[in-house]
């Protein structure tokens, strides 16, 4: 699979940090249940249980 270039989740604002460091816009889970599935060929589920999130990293 060849990953999609792009920026991915909301694009963190300097003004709401969180102990001087960046809020966090994505959840990891999203991105790894995505590798999981198109790049391992994983259910996402055996690894994540029930986790849903997906991001569209993968053309």
């Amino acid at each position: 699979e060849r990953v999609k270039g792009g920026f991915y989740g909301e694009q963190p604002s300097l003004n709401n940090l969180k102990n001087d460091d960046l809020a966090v816009t994505t959840d990891f889970r999203d991105i790894y249940a995505s590798v999981l599935e198109k790049v391992l060929s994983t259910p996402a589920e055996k690894i994540l249980g029930n986790w849903k999130g997906r991001t569209p990293l993968f053309n």
